[in-house]
């Protein structure tokens, strides 16, 4: 994900002339700012548009946000990184990703409780640490790190319901994003890992689009949408793109640009014969589905070029609020 403009598609408003958060502060590498503009250079723009999802062919590029379609036009930014203490991303993921989410005001970086080491470790400043702090703490973080680490420091109480992830995607969510990169949130626990899974579809049947990523990985949700994919020169001759049925039945669901290909399909959530599909040479695996939600996963070596949803073009207005209160569900003793 990047900021060069593929043929045909325009570069939404959030992201021309873009900013990024590179903190002066001597504790902090200042030399990031040069990473983040070569890895800005390197890396393409993710295109997505509002409408019902049509199987399409390879050579088409979907153009602009489908908020800017939709006519919500506000000048918040719309793409966030929230970077949670799961599995570490490497530094060159980070910079990928913060470059992609760049955009001149409002949140943006986000860290996710442990998240804010990772973040550190890039050189890149959080615009918000949201968490009950405990994995900070473990990382070796004191308050007096904790305090000045971010614009918004939001603590959260430990015996909360909600995952700090989720709290983290709850306040991006109220300040206008709606496309996310999440790091730091695939590939260790797998209740984690199905949490993070959920979220994301979440997400998608709430009019916005989140990418799990981890450095050999990506997983994400579309509902009642489509997503297309392409090759970043890194994958080998076959790139195993799996598609898995999250909705109890998924109906007018399309694969092009595969070996395996279907067409107004079935899938339901109690098959996995869709998984380890390959790519044909010189295509662009695209991903539809009429109604119903599936996850799509797809290794290093692809990315993420375009997506749609119908829920786009009116997306929830909040996907609730931070989880502030210890749970009433508690048993004490």
């Amino acid at each position: 994900m990047a900021s060069a403009v593929e043929p045909g598609a325009t570069k939404s408003p959030q992201v021309g002339n873009s900013t990024f958060l590179i903190p002066q502060a001597n504790k902090y590498d200042t030399t990031g700012r040069d990473s983040l503009h070569n890895a800005a250079s390197r890396i393409s723009t993710m295109t997505v548009t509002p409408t019902a999802p049509q199987p399409a062919p390879a050579s088409d590029h979907p153009a602009a946000s489908p908020f800017a379609a939709a006519g919500v036009d506000d000048g918040m930014p719309r793409r966030c990184v929230i970077v949670a203490a799961g599995p570490r991303p490497s530094v060159p993921l980070v910079r990928r990703s913060v470059s992609w989410a760049a955009a001149p005001a409002g949140p943006r970086i986000v860290a996710a409780d442990g998240g804010l080491a990772v973040l550190e470790e890039a050189g890149i400043r959080a615009d918000a640490l949201i968490g009950d702090l405990d994995s900070a703490g473990r990382l070796g973080l004191t308050d007096v790190d904790v305090s000045g680490a971010a614009d918004h420091v939001i603590r959260l109480p430990h015996d909360k319901d909600d995952i700090d992830l989720v709290s983290a995607v709850r306040w991006a969510w109220d300040g206008g994003a709606r496309e996310f990169v999440l790091l730091g949130a695939l590939g260790g626990r797998p209740d984690m890992d199905i949490a993070s899974l959920q979220l994301s579809a979440l997400i998608s049947r709430s009019g916005g689009f989140a990418v799990l990523e981890n450095n050999d990985w990506s997983v994400a949700a579309i509902s009642d949408g489509s997503l297309r994919l392409r090759r970043t020169g890194g994958g080998g001759p076959v790139d195993p793109v799996s598609v898995l049925a999250l909705s109890d039945m998924c109906s007018g669901v399309g694969l092009t640009g595969l070996r395996y290909g279907l067409t107004d399909a079935v899938l339901r959530n109690t098959s996995s014969r869709w998984t380890s599909n390959e790519c044909l040479a010189g295509r662009d695996p695209a991903i539809s589905v009429r109604t119903g939600t599936l996850a799509v996963v797809w290794p290093t070596g692809l990315e993420a070029a375009a997506w749609s949803s119908r829920y786009a073009a009116h997306p929830t207005a909040s996907l609730g609020n931070l989880d502030l209160h210890r749970s009433p569900n508690l048993i004490d003793g």
